[in-house]
């Protein structure tokens, strides 16, 4: 298993769009911390994406905004998994004890015969559990989310319907072939969508980056370019501009949109 991170400790907060969440409308909070950790599950790349709020959220909330995105809140399926998730809330920890905690993307719902169903957000059954007994109150009565303890690597129940949640931060996971131009495991289209950057083009590419198909960093688009998309055709990798899987030729036509600039 491989593994990579990069974090973020943001000093300029951005205000994230509206979005129609459930169970109420509602804005995220401007985003204060964020980190990205890449490893293998299973033989899929995937990245946790930990990320930290300046006020309480709910998992509802955020996985309403992050599957728009093509991502999730994080569902540890193993031990392996679980640990890379409180790896990724370390990153950003700033050492303050209620920071420690963060949103799964796991819940449960009350169903009538006093039995507990943990489920995904989304309603699959989750066979993986990490709870702290001692601290779990498990109401079968209540909707209850959730958390990770960065540091325990343990879970705790949260109740939903009592307001009384102060858990800022939450565990997303993501696809590692989502269009990432900076390397930094934090999917291009999170940042924009949560105007930590811009896509002043249209290219769905963060400013800040080279021009999508300039692989040797010399600035342009040119012949040394399409001979190494050529030399990968048919593989994965930077060369994937279209982010399907594979250099082909609809790669190849986006290449050559840009040539020369």
């Amino acid at each position: 298993m491989s593994t990579k991170f990069n974090t973020f400790i943001l000093t300029a907060l951005a205000s994230s769009s509206s979005f129609g969440l459930t169970p109420a409308a509602s804005a995220l909070p401007p985003v204060t911390a964020i980190s990205g950790y890449s490893f293998t599950r299973s033989g899929m790349d995937l990245n946790y994406v930990a990320i930290e709020f300046d006020a309480a959220v709910l998992p509802f909330e955020v996985q309403a905004f992050v599957s728009k995105l093509g991502g999730c809140l994080a569902v540890p399926e193993n031990g392996t998994d679980n640990f890379n998730a409180a790896i990724s809330l370390v990153l950003i920890d700033t050492g303050a004890p209620e920071d420690n905690a963060a949103w799964l993307g796991i819940v449960h719902t009350p169903a009538g015969d006093g039995e507990l169903h943990w489920s995904t957000i989304e309603g699959d059954s989750v066979y993986f559990l990490a709870f702290d007994k001692g601290g779990s109150s498990n109401s079968p009565e209540a909707p209850l989310g959730v958390a990770l303890d960065a540091h325990s690597q343990q879970w705790f129940d949260v109740t939903l319907d009592d307001g009384s949640s102060n858990i800022r931060r939450a565990v997303l996971s993501f696809p590692a072939s989502m269009l990432d131009c900076d390397a930094d495991m934090i999917p291009d289209a999170l940042v924009l969508a949560l105007g930590l950057g811009e896509d002043q083009d249209g290219d769905g590419r963060l400013d800040w980056c080279a021009p999508a198909g300039d692989f040797n960093g010399d600035g342009i688009i040119g012949a040394a370019d399409l001979s190494i998309m050529l030399a990968n055709w048919g593989l994965g990798g930077e060369t994937d501009l279209d982010a399907d899987g594979t250099t082909g030729a609809s790669d190849l036509a986006m290449l050559l949109a840009g040539w020369q600039q």
